[in-house]
């Protein structure tokens, strides 16, 4: 188990201090629950750019290490706990805040290594992600722990459930379980589907067992319905003719059994980023997400909220908008429309004047007054015209 945990500090002594830093390095193991096998090293980096220089702190435990490195100019430090154990990383977390006085952290959590394999979460990922309907008949080839595993899962989400295996003893376990069906004999098995299903065949063949031998393959393809799905979680081989799948269309998946983001190296070991496969949209990658308002009346409000996301850390672009040329009449109309609270003493804090409802406001004021924001958008209340006379007079003289 690894937590990895970016924080930014509102007491920059804490970032600074040495003995602080031993302190936590020389406690928190025995706080986790780990065994310390060596005393806490600590070392003082003086870079060239001040803002580059800090702290940096490691401490080898039985289970891994827990290392610390600190940038007291950014008020911003970094925090690895690894261990080959689990541990309450939520209660880690908010140790971790308190300690180092963190206003705002970036945390990710992540299972390594082969001892972490669940047979459970590998048939979660290739089953439960499909849309599994009740009623729906799926097949399961081989019985054993991971084939039992598989049929629960499956009767669960309210699937009827035919299972094969050449061992007796597996064909009554999945019985037990709650197989609707289940043989050690692949005709007698294919019979029986063909039967129940009315000679449509099986949505889905689940292979959870392992062979040299083509057979199990073909009895899948054999039993699965047209543009049914055939989901390889055992090693069987690939000598798959082409004319059977091209006739049914059929899907064949295969797994590598250990969940989302096994063998990508930049996930699994470095903790870059999702996995492209299971995460394919992100705010680093492919969709760059921006904040974008309703339109604003109140420069100082607007600031101060924009001056609280940044000091929080939230770095995404920020759109805002604003009214276009229009009467005060009509801002208060689309705001009852809009359910954007308008009060008078707002109005009058930017210059409207109350006592001209008809009379045509300019959003040059508070275009004036606001800071931070990325960019502006324009509501055309007073008419599209209206606004981009304004725009292209404003641009003239900005």
């Amino acid at each position: 188990m690894h937590l990895l945990l970016d924080g930014y500090s509102d007491d920059p002594g804490r970032m600074h201090d040495r003995n602080l830093l031993i302190s936590f390095l020389n406690e928190y193991p025995v706080t986790l629950g780990m065994k310390k096998i060596c005393e806490p090293t600590v070392l003082r980096y003086d870079a060239s750019k001040p803002e580059d220089s800090g702290l940096s702190g490691f401490v080898m435990i039985a289970e891994s290490h827990i290392s610390v490195h600190t940038f007291p100019h950014r008020n911003y430090i970094n925090i690895d706990i690894f261990s080959c154990n689990s541990f309450d990383a939520k209660q880690a977390i908010k140790d971790i805040k308190n300690i180092f006085s963190l206003r705002h952290a970036k945390t990710w959590v992540i299972d390594r290594g082969l001892e972490h394999y669940d047979a459970q979460l590998a048939i979660q990922e290739q089953v439960a992600g499909d849309v599994l309907y009740p009623g729906e008949p799926d097949g399961v080839i081989g019985l054993g722990l991971v084939g039992l595993l598989t049929v629960r899962l499956l009767k669960i989400a309210g699937c009827r459930v035919f299972g094969l295996d050449i061992d007796e003893k597996r064909v009554s376990q999945a019985v037990e379980i709650g197989a609707d069906f289940a043989s050690s004999n692949p005709e007698v098995f294919s019979n029986h589907l063909s039967i129940d299903t009315g000679f449509i065949g099986l949505d889905r063949c689940i292979i959870t067992a392992s062979s040299d031998s083509d057979e199990i393959v073909n009895i899948a393809i054999e039993t699965t319905r047209q543009r049914g799905r055939i989901v390889a979680l055992g090693f069987v081989p690939m000598n798959i003719e082409k004319y059977p799948f091209m006739r049914q269309e059929i899907e064949f998946v295969s797994s590598s059994s250990y969940g989302p983001g096994r063998y990508d190296y930049k996930y699994e070991d470095q903790g870059l980023d999702y996995p492209y496969s299971y995460v394919r949209w992100t705010e680093k990658r492919n969709i760059p997400t921006r904040i974008v308002t309703q339109w604003s009346l109140d420069a100082e409000k607007t600031n101060n909220w924009i001056n609280s996301l940044r000091k929080n850390g939230v770095q995404n672009p920020i759109h805002l908008g604003i009214p276009g040329p229009s009467t005060l009449k009509t801002m208060l109309r689309f705001a009852k429309v809009c359910g954007v609270k308008a009060s008078t003493q707002v109005l009058r804090k930017q210059g409207f004047n109350i006592s001209k409802l008809m009379f045509v406001n300019k959003p040059d004021k508070i275009v004036s007054e606001l800071r931070g924001y990325d960019q502006l958008h324009l509501y055309t209340f007073g008419g599209v015209a209206k606004s981009s006379d304004w725009l292209i007079d404003w641009q003239k003289n900005f």
